[in-house]
């Protein structure tokens, strides 16, 4: 397997750190969203007269349960997102070390002041 160019680096450090940058947002929406709507619907479960207590636990259980899936699909993408950036830090320093093109184009153009040979 041939090492990776300067520009295909750069490429996979863009598209992971995008990657990175989305899991890291929806992981945290769906997180947030888990915990605030679970307030709301643990305080609507205590609304209510004590007849129709059964009925509202169905319920309340049912909301539960998409509750956790999203929670937990939530920690899974904020946790990939963590990942991402140990992944993204890597490829940006193993980038960091190579010489771009830019720099080696410049190498080329400089010109060398040649000395004059020295007489014995």
């Amino acid at each position: 397997m041939e090492p990776d160019s300067y520009e295909a680096l750069r490429r996979k450090e863009r598209w992971y750190g995008r990657l990175m940058v989305i899991f890291f947002v929806v992981g945290i929406i769906l997180y947030s969203f888990f915990f605030l709507y679970m307030m709301v619907t643990a305080s609507e479960f205590y609304k209510g007269p004590v007849e129709t207590a059964p009925e509202r636990l169905t319920e309340f259980v049912k909301t539960m349960e998409i509750l956790r899936i999203a929670g937990a699909l939530g920690s899974l993408l904020a946790t990939m997102a963590f990942f991402l950036l140990i992944y993204w830090a890597y490829l940006k320093g193993k980038r960091k070390g190579m010489e771009s093109p830019k720099e080696k184009q410049k190498k080329k153009r400089t010109w060398k002041v040649l000395q004059p040979r020295k007489q014995d």
